[in-house]
């Protein structure tokens, strides 16, 4: 009953925020009112496990995704708020539905980062675009760590610092206390800058893990960048921590878990910023133990490991559950030993008929050796 109440305010909540937008044009641009209509209406009927809705939310997908395509044709139109709210909106879409494959929201998030670019910073400050903005952000940046297509995320840049981190309250929230906003915005100006550290420091690692040569140059520098953003990382949670979330430790009421006692978070989407710390942090000290920077985080991982899996269950409740872990879920699997990289497989079976982004079919097969953590 408790896992039901959370999956029904999780839809709400985000739906509502679409709700109270303000689009001049509504009704009026097919691409825009189908976008609304196929999100909407795929998220309701996975609440509501009514397959009818769920087929007739792909039906007005394939309509909004044709005009859309027609308004980025045109000379006028393709800069409007409405395509660009509606091409967000189309990848949220994707990211739960899935089409013609698991990653096709990738590819759509890829082509919404040219547009915004296109577009500039001061386009993304105001009203309706800030505020989808708002919601997008960490998509964009994940599409940038995992499948980058240049050295830093755009976002990462001074000129987009404004637009990442604009005043959204009365879109989100308008009684959020203004310091838990400005947690919320740091957090996503340090995980904006992960995609710079994968790019140079995923390389330098598969080579020294494969026994293979790197230059002492080039292994200073990727250690510096990887403290540095290390570093930025801890003074952020300084502040989180100062918001006052307090985790428990409770029993599992997943028969399957593996883990008698979890971490119960009481607000999921403060429970996927934890998550996203703790993953970001995996990153960034293995990256120095493999540049030998002289500081021991041995323990650090293993706990860091131990912390996201035992919030799986708690943060991964409901329909929108899947989508908080998306970033975390997959950074962890790396680290995680056999037994639960194999526990993690099963639970991607589960969690993409919510959030098809999570598809096993994007993770490597689990590893045989015995290395990991639980």
């Amino acid at each position: 009953m408790a896992q039901t109440r959370l999956a029904s305010k999780d839809v709400s909540t985000f739906l509502g925020f679409f709700c109270r937008l303000r689009f001049e044009e509504l009704g009026t641009v097919a691409a825009l009112d189908g976008a609304i209509c196929s999100l909407a209406l795929h998220l309701m009927g996975k609440e509501l496990a009514d397959d009818n809705l769920v087929a007739r939310s792909r039906t007005v997908y394939g309509w909004s995704l044709g005009a859309l395509q027609a308004a980025l044709r045109h000379p006028v139109k393709w800069k409007s708020s409405e395509t660009f709210s509606s091409a967000v909106m189309l990848c949220f879409f994707e990211l739960f539905a899935g089409t013609t494959a698991p990653d096709t929201w990738l590819r759509h998030a890829q082509g919404i980062a040219t547009l915004m670019e296109q577009r500039g910073p001061a386009a993304h400050t105001q009203g309706n675009d800030a505020a989808i903005l708002f919601t997008f952000r960490g998509i964009l940046i994940m599409s940038s760590l995992f499948f980058p297509t240049s050295s830093k995320c755009f976002l990462a840049r001074p000129e987009w610092r404004g637009a990442l981190c604009g005043d959204t309250r009365r879109f989100l929230n308008p009684d959020a206390p203004e310091f838990s906003m400005q947690v919320t915005n740091s957090f996503f100006l340090c995980l904006a800058e992960m995609p710079e550290v994968m790019w140079w420091g995923y390389p330098v690692r598969e080579a020294l893990m494969a026994g293979r040569q790197v230059s002492p140059r080039r292994i200073k520098q990727v250690a510096e960048l990887a403290a540095k953003t290390r570093e930025r990382f801890v003074e952020w949670y300084e502040d989180f921590k100062k918001i006052g979330v307090e985790l428990k430790e409770i029993p599992s009421q997943d028969p399957n878990s593996p883990y008698q006692v979890i971490l119960e978070h009481p607000i999921g989407w403060l429970g996927s910023m934890y998550m996203g710390y703790w993953a970001s942090m995996l990153i960034l000290q293995d990256l120095l133990v493999r540049c030998q920077w002289p500081v021991d985080y041995q323990e650090s991982q293993k706990e860091l490991v131990h912390n996201i899996l035992r919030s799986i269950e708690s943060v991964g409740r409901g329909t929108m559950g899947p989508f908080r872990l998306g970033y975390s879920l997959r950074i962890v699997y790396e680290f995680a030993n056999a037994e639960a990289q194999r526990w993690i497989i099963t639970l991607l079976d589960q969690f993409s008929k919510r959030y098809a982004a999570t598809s096993k079919d994007t993770y490597p097969s689990p590893r045989v050796d015995a290395q990991g953590y639980s």
